[in-house]
């Protein structure tokens, strides 16, 4: 049976009202969080940093593999701020229990999901039109023509701020494609930039690192959810916030077959 899914009160509601009263009456480019490019010493200091006790590359675009590509300036900043601010007013997030290990818990960011009905997690995402946003509908027609792909679906991630997460994950789920060589994620960024970290599932080189800017579009396909990870870590620093809305192509399946979570970055 259908399961809506439950949003609870408290904490996360009071968060998500506050963001919306930021950008209420803080509109300016302070708001969005926009950071400044960081000084020599601190990119010395952020290579000594690593993961699972592996070096992080800094790299940046340079060391992405060939299949995933970084496109900063996607959208121009005046689009990228008033994108932002309407999808703030028109957009329900909410914040859904997961289970994990056999324990419900609270996702550490808020979500919303446009598109076909989508089982995860043992419950079903209900079909949410995506053509019912304007603003939606236009930037998938956009980034539907540049990848030459027909993308049916968004889900969209608001971090509050450098506290909300996104753990290590591939979105690998057969929903996504007939084989994990097909799926396509195409990710476009708004607001505060946020660290994106990729790693092998194999361990074979370093975990790479990139900073995704407002108004970005990385695009993963290819063997990327086959070969690696990703991850959006906590940035304490980051007081403000971020929405990631990530197309992708769903493709019919059963809803009796297994399916495991849908994430993005």
């Amino acid at each position: 049976a259908e399961m809506q899914l439950k949003c609870p009160t408290g904490d996360c509601l009071r968060r998500v009202a506050q963001t919306k009263l930021d950008f209420g009456y803080r509109n300016s480019k302070a708001a969005f969080g926009f950071p400044q490019l960081p000084s020599s010493s601190t990119k010395r200091q952020r290579t000594r940093t690593k993961v699972h006790g592996r070096r992080l590359s800094y790299e940046g675009v340079s060391s992405l593999p060939n299949y995933v590509t970084y496109e900063p300036g996607f959208l121009e900043r005046s689009h990228s701020e008033q994108l932002m601010r309407e999808l703030m007013e028109v957009i329900p997030f909410r914040q859904d229990e997961i289970k994990i290990f056999g324990k419900q818990v609270k996702e550490p960011r808020l979500c919303a999901w446009y598109g076909g009905a989508y089982k995860y997690s043992g419950r079903v995402l209900r079909e949410n039109p995506l053509d019912s946003v304007p603003q939606l509908a236009s930037l998938r027609d956009r980034i539907s023509r540049k990848l030459g792909l027909d993308l049916n679906s968004v889900l969209i991630n608001l971090y509050r701020d450098g506290s909300d997460y996104m753990g290590w994950h591939a979105d690998d789920e057969r929903e996504l494609g007939p084989s994990k060589d097909d799926i396509v994620i195409a990710s476009l960024s708004l607001g505060a930039a946020r660290d994106f970290r990729l790693k092998r599932k194999d361990g074979a080189s370093n975990p790479i690192s990139i900073t995704l800017e407002s108004g970005s579009l990385l695009v993963m396909r290819g063997e990327t959810q086959k070969l690696w990870k990703h991850m959006v870590p906590k940035m304490k620093r980051v007081q403000h916030p971020r929405i990631n809305l990530t197309f992708r192509f769903l493709h019919q399946v059963s809803m009796d077959s297994p399916t495991s979570k849908i994430r993005a970055s």
